[in-house]
């Protein structure tokens, strides 16, 4: 089945079950699908690897908030980077707000070296609209002349933003354009709760989570409520 798509469609279980019509029957889906036991049917049924115990992302959460809506091109937009756990590879998200207040999401770029991501943010922060959320260890290699656009991020806003986000995609306030390895990082990563929250955890996830991660920094910046001034009153003389 498509990534993050909505397992109790049945217009998908034939891409999970090749040999439908023959082999395996429609209504004997339908009937495992019904039992209590869903998880044993999404393994069983479907052949989805599924975290019964800590998934952050009920299948199909996630494939509900995709848009053909195209990405915001004016306004602030926030460009969050981090690198993989053995620094293979060097990822971006970029997040803007629609007119709607709703948070659009997309993956910016995925380097395999430190001057391409060097190269990359460089690139796209020609842009004056744009600011940067970087993390720790990448943090020396931006250029000071951006230090005023530049915010730092690790796992304190992890913990402060992934419950946030959550809660984002179940009211579909971000949508993304249905990439399929941003689908992926998303619905297989696994959340623990630590310090009285919610966070993501590489440790526990079953691959890669790097741009779910990623879209949990941008999307917590970006929603933020923006500060408007009021207009200046003067009087003639």
């Amino acid at each position: 089945m498509p990534p993050g798509a909505d397992p109790m469609d049945t217009t998908h279980w034939v891409q999970a079950n090749p040999s439908m019509g023959t082999l395996v029957q429609l209504e004997d889906l339908l009937t495992d699908a019904d039992h209590p036991d869903r998880i044993s049917f999404l393994r069983g049924g479907l052949n989805l690897f599924v975290d019964a115990d800590a998934a952050w992302l009920q299948p199909g959460e996630w494939e509900a908030c995709r848009t053909d809506q195209p990405f915001p091109d004016t306004g602030q937009i926030i460009l969050a980077v981090d690198s993989s756990l053995d620094d293979s590879r060097y990822l971006g998200i970029e997040a803007g707000v629609d007119h709607l207040g709703r948070v659009h999401v997309r993956p910016a770029f995925q380097v395999a070296t430190l001057a391409e991501c060097q190269a990359q943010i460089l690139g796209r922060m020609e842009n004056a609209q744009v600011k940067l959320a970087i993390t720790p260890t990448l943090e020396a290699h931006v250029p000071p002349h951006l230090e005023k656009r530049k915010t730092i991020v690790g796992y304190g806003e992890l913990l402060k933003w992934t419950g946030l986000a959550k809660n984002l995609i179940m009211e579909r306030r971000i949508c993304h354009a249905g990439e399929e390895a941003l689908a992926e990082h998303m619905n297989r990563a696994v959340a623990i709760r630590q310090q009285h929250a919610v966070a993501l955890s590489s440790k526990r996830s079953p691959g890669p989570i790097e741009l779910a991660r990623l879209t949990i920094f941008a999307a917590g910046l970006a929603s933020r409520p923006r500060a408007v001034g009021k207009a200046a009153l003067g009087t003639s003389r």
